[in-house]
């Protein structure tokens, strides 16, 4: 798996691990110190963000018009609702982010 920086935050990475013209499949990797501060994405996608339950603290995600958000998964219009991940504390946060272009 390739690891790449991110660049909406400090101390983030993402790997790909499938994407087509119709969808994508990430997995963020958030260190602790990290974020990824407030931003809407590019181009018109659907986004199911899944945390994977790993020993961390912090790093919540924030969406201020998700359609879901809760238990863990959240689901939200990336070019549209304003999203972030909030500094992790302590720990590494992994999230598996699913995204469908509409």
């Amino acid at each position: 798996m390739k690891w790449k920086t991110g660049t909406s935050g400090s101390l983030y990475k993402k790997a790909t691990i499938f994407k087509n013209r119709f969808f994508d499949l990430h997995i963020l990797k958030i260190l602790g110190g990290g974020y990824i501060r407030p931003h809407v994405d590019s181009g018109k996608q659907l986004r199911i963000n899944i945390t994977i339950a790993t020993p961390h603290k912090g790093g919540k995600f924030v969406c201020y018009k998700s359609y879901l958000n809760s238990c863990g998964i959240s689901v939200y219009r990336a070019d549209k609702h304003l999203h972030e991940f909030t500094e992790v504390v302590r720990g590494t946060k992994y999230v598996v982010s699913f995204g469908l272009y509409l």
